[in-house]
């Protein structure tokens, strides 16, 4: 049961922590939508994004 919900508190501070990231980056963006929009993103996993759909 403990070990259950180590890894429940883990996920959850995993998710918040990529939440918070998102919203910084969309809230960066939309202060100067010119310098980084459509801009490729490194997601250090040797694969990039982009904020686009």
């Amino acid at each position: 049961m403990r070990e259950q919900l180590v890894e429940l508190a883990a996920q959850h501070e995993r998710t918040l922590s990529a939440e918070i990231r998102y919203a910084l980056r969309r809230h960066l963006n939309d202060e100067d939508p010119a310098s980084t929009q459509g801009l490729r993103h490194d997601t250090g996993a040797g694969t990039a994004h982009t904020d686009a759909p």
